[in-house]
């Protein structure tokens, strides 16, 4: 089941400020790197994968 946080409750439980939830919801991920977006990932319960798959040749 989907849990629903505001902005403020997710940023509270993942530990970080409310802007970068925000930005994150916002898919604006240019200043925040991979292992920020784990621990948040990880602090709100959530289960990461990577995926790697070759590039398509052009």
């Amino acid at each position: 089941m989907k849990k629903k946080y505001t902005h403020a409750e997710a940023a509270k439980k993942a530990d970080v400020g409310r802007t970068v939830i925000t930005a994150t919801m916002n898919g604006d991920l240019r200043r925040i790197s991979t292992d920020r977006l784990i621990d948040i990932a990880h602090n709100l319960g959530l289960t990461v994968q990577l995926k790697v798959v070759r590039e398509a040749r052009k």
